[in-house]
């Protein structure tokens, strides 16, 4: 009997380990596609995917994404994150801001920032995976249990979250402050007025790009490296653009998940920290494009948004391409195929449909810079 009692301590020793142990407030998993975050929801009972937006003040309804619901009056309409014990109301204000050049999307909404309201969310890239934690869960256990991870103050701006960051090209180096944007799936963007002769590179070119606020000319160009914290991203592709309103957050640069998705991330955004991993995606780079069109997902392959010198010599605008070298264009090999246009091959045999009928032809591909 005498070794009763510190078994039973033991015992409640382990119980009590055990209930501190990180619990999910929720855990949801998602799709990774054109570097965009795809999380399944439910609005009103009918299956959807919403793009996780970092930079979204609120969650929206696409309006092409409205047109499948039983009612068309969602103010008051909540969704449902798909498998997971939370909902969150829509805010329908911003829909006349994002509805035009959204008609083709691949997703129905977006999931903004009162998904991870009051929560320390996790973005692991390797699991596919977004979990949410209460505050205790995690301060208590999560790092504690955790290797790899590294730290790095946020700043909060109007509730956007920033983090310092440097880019250099040769021996000149000077750091910006970059907003989170999981939303944008490119590299880095600054505007043209923040950089200097110092770090513009001699040799660049010219791109649309379109986004939810519409059409913008992009002069992209390569730098030799940035760094989360001091974790190396070397040859980042910096977008720079030009427009006459420069106040506000165009003083500032904006880091998109081209970057973020090389490290899996937890944002604790109450206490201004940023949490990073390097993950199996560290490796990936995005070289420049080769092939002078960009494209977006489509049922039916990659849908042409813009074209360029020398792919417009083949393609035009909102052609869909069906296969690029006999391999089918689906939302699994999507992402293949987009890499394939920065790629060192010299021409691409990509069939496409325009006007619903099948062509077929070598997409020339040159350097452009």
């Amino acid at each position: 009997m005498k070794f009763a009692l510190p078994i039973i301590l033991i015992g409640l020793l382990l119980q009590g380990c055990a209930m501190l142990a990180p619990i999910h407030s929720t855990s949801v998993s998602f799709r990774l596609l054109n570097n965009h975050i795809l999380v399944p929801v439910s609005v009103e009972g009918v299956e959807m995917e919403f793009m996780f937006d970092t930079s979204a003040k609120n969650t929206v309804l696409l309006e092409r994404a409205l047109k499948q619901l039983p009612t068309k009056n969602v103010s008051e309409t909540n969704i449902k994150i798909a498998k997971a014990e939370l909902t969150i109301p829509l805010d329908n204000s911003l829909n006349t801001t994002i509805n035009a050049q959204n008609n083709n999307s691949y997703f129905d909404g977006i999931l903004g920032q009162d998904f991870f309201h009051n929560k320390i969310v996790e973005i692991n890239y390797d699991s596919k995976t977004l979990s949410l934690f209460s505050r205790r869960a995690f301060k208590d256990n999560f790092i504690r249990r955790t290797t790899g991870w590294g730290a790095m103050p946020l700043t909060i701006n109007d509730g956007t979250m920033y983090v310092n960051m440097p880019l250099t090209l040769d021996k000149h180096s000077r750091y910006f402050d970059f907003a989170i944007d999981t939303g944008l799936n490119l590299d880095l963007v600054l505007h043209s007025s923040i950089l200097n002769d110092q770090l513009t590179p001699e040799y660049s070119y010219t791109t649309p790009h379109f986004d939810s606020e519409g059409k913008q000319e992009f002069t992209v160009y390569p730098l030799d490296r940035t760094y989360l914290d001091d974790h190396p991203i070397v040859w980042p592709l910096v977008h720079s653009y030009k427009e006459k309103d420069t106040t506000s957050t165009k003083q500032k640069g904006v880091v998109g998940n081209a970057i973020l998705s090389r490290f899996n991330l937890i944002i604790d955004a109450a206490d201004e920290t940023l949490y990073y991993q390097e993950n199996q995606r560290h490796s990936v780079k995005n070289f420049p494009d080769r092939s002078g069109i960009t494209v977006t997902p489509h049922p039916n392959g990659a849908r042409i948004t813009s074209a360029d010198t020398p792919g417009s010599k083949l393609l035009k605008q909102n052609d869909i391409i069906q296969s690029y070298e006999g391999i089918t264009i689906t939302e699994s090999t999507f992402d293949g195929f987009r890499l394939m246009l920065s790629s060192e091959a010299e021409q691409l045999w990509v069939c496409w449909l325009r006007d619903e009928e099948k062509q077929c032809g070598n997409l020339e591909m040159g350097y452009r810079m």
